[in-house]
């Protein structure tokens, strides 16, 4: 059984339970580097962490084979225009692509790229921000403050998915955020402007989580 195969076969509860130990493991470490050593620079850690994320991700990539989404829809025009028996025009030798397969995929391209890109923009922001909140304010603080990411999240879901949410779903979520704003107003420790980055960081993970979302459900 190869590498993927064995993965795929694995239950959403070891994703999910792994997804949280890693995360709650990076924020002690980040929180251990300010608190313990010499080095004070949020910004040159978050680009480190995004460098690394890169690699790994490539080489998880390569590793799964996962093939490419473009070249992917393409075969798949090209499919179906076989079924409907059209003719297919290549645009170059060894292309076997006809003009609408290509404007389509160029298209779709220039979509995807857009939409990468953004996503991109904002798991950036959310990682810098998480890490100079980190500089400023204490680590349980930051995880209080995170706990509003549901709240957040339903709210840009519906900004930028247009999805809606049942009144008892708001009412459950209501207490966590009250309970937030309690522990921030009780936490003598944290500076205004550490509050006000941890707030920027859970609206931006709410953001970036819905992003995901729409970039998962398009691709």
């Amino acid at each position: 059984m190869s590498g993927g195969s064995a993965l795929e076969t694995l239950p959403g509860s070891v994703w999910l339970v792994s997804w949280f130990l890693i995360n709650v493991l990076l924020a002690v470490l980040n929180k251990l580097i300010f608190q313990w050593t010499t080095f004070k620079y949020p910004f040159l850690l978050s680009a480190i962490h995004m460098a690394v994320s890169t690699w790994l991700s490539q080489v998880w990539c390569d590793w799964l084979n996962i093939p490419d989404p473009i070249e992917q829809e393409a075969q798949q025009q090209q499919q179906q225009q076989r079924e409907q028996g059209e003719e297919l025009v290549p645009l170059k030798a060894g292309d076997g692509m006809s003009p609408l397969s290509s404007s389509s995929a160029t298209t779709g391209s220039m979509s995807r790229k857009r939409l990468i890109f953004w996503f991109s923009f904002v798991f950036s922001i959310n990682i810098a921000l998480g890490n100079v909140s980190l500089y400023f304010a204490t680590l349980s603080l930051s995880q209080v403050v995170r706990a509003t990411i549901p709240g957040f999240t339903m709210a840009t879901s519906y900004l930028i998915l247009r999805k809606r949410f049942s009144f008892k779903l708001l009412l459950s979520v209501a207490p966590v955020i009250l309970g937030t704003i309690l522990a921030c107003v009780g936490d003598l420790k944290a500076s205004p402007l550490g509050i006000l980055l941890l707030i920027l960081s859970a609206l931006f993970s709410a953001v970036k989580v819905t992003l995901s979302n729409k970039f998962l459900t398009e691709l």
